[in-house]
């Protein structure tokens, strides 16, 4: 009895080997080309961003506006309420059928100082900061409603970069500062144009 089980069992065990492994049990199947070609993607790209001869392409604008150069931008010293403004002009690869896009500055890309003023401490000038970008392309603005597309492959993008410093008080943010060296702009797919 012990041997007919073992052998019942062993034939089971030998049968699932071969109905789930190597193939061994085989279903009629067939297959058709549906055509069709080769599919390639699209690209999408930012240039270099150049500032207007002869300036940094930075200057504070509240309440007046007021040229910085590039030498004097490490030593211009701000105030609360004060908005410094970086102009540029880049240029795009935008290559896709559906393709929709936007640019902006990258808030991440501004990094805090290490010192402050006593009384105050080295991320504060950062944490009072808004970035906001503001693009346009023949003077049409482009957003999230109005984005990039291929059609615009190849434009002049105008970009602008608004650095606003919030009306703090007592010493908050005093001698801190942010380090705008590594400012990046970047170029991002939204959602695919219907």
């Amino acid at each position: 009895m012990k041997k007919q089980t073992k052998g019942a069992i062993a034939a089971a065990a030998a049968g699932a080997l071969l109905l789930g492994g190597a193939g061994s049990l085989a279903y009629w199947n067939d297959s058709t080309t549906i055509g069709g070609n080769t599919v390639t993607a699209g690209e999408l790209q930012i240039g270099d961003c150049v500032v207007a001869a002869g300036t940094s392409g930075w200057a504070s604008t509240n309440p007046t506006t007021i040229a910085i150069p590039a030498a004097n931008l490490a030593a211009y010293r701000i105030v609360p309420t004060e908005v410094l403004e970086y102009n540029c002009t880049t240029s795009i690869n935008a290559i896709g059928d559906r393709l929709n896009a936007v640019i902006a500055a990258d808030p991440a890309s501004i990094t805090a100082g290490t010192t402050a003023a006593t009384g105050a401490t080295a991320g504060q000038l950062l944490d009072s900061s808004d970035v906001v970008t503001t693009v346009t392309v023949d003077g049409s603005v482009v957003d999230d409603d109005s984005p990039l597309t291929a059609a615009n492959n190849g434009d002049a993008v105008a970009v602008t970069v608004v650095i606003t410093f919030d009306n703090v008080d007592d010493l908050v943010a005093q001698g801190a500062s942010i380090n705008l060296t590594n400012l990046a702009l970047e170029i991002t797919q939204t959602e695919i144009n219907p």
